[in-house]
């Protein structure tokens, strides 16, 4: 989990911009579990690994990881505390 932190931490410039990556990585494997459509994907390019992830996650379970990334978008916005977000986010994607 430290290196995914550290990461985190050493993007802080562009967190907007990977959040809004994931909820877009996300809503491909949700959109491809629900229509088994390879043309309603915007990663397309990474189709095979969209599969993947499609048959290892709930529907509750995409749902739920996107939430919690637009709730820490927001609270982003709000709260002065960026690491202690971001650990928040992860460790609340892992209990989905």
């Amino acid at each position: 989990m430290t290196e995914i932190v550290r990461f985190f931490d050493d993007k802080r410039d562009y967190i907007d911009e990977i959040l809004d990556m994931l909820i877009t990585w996300f809503r491909d494997v949700l959109m491809y579990k629900i229509t088994y459509n390879k043309d309603v994907l915007i990663n397309e390019d990474y189709f095979e690994r969209i599969i993947e992830e499609s048959k290892i996650l709930s529907y509750n379970k995409i749902n739920g990881i996107i939430d919690i990334i637009k709730r820490t978008k927001e609270k982003l916005n709000y709260y002065s505390n960026y690491q202690l977000t971001i650990e928040a986010m992860l460790l609340n994607i892992q209990e989905v």
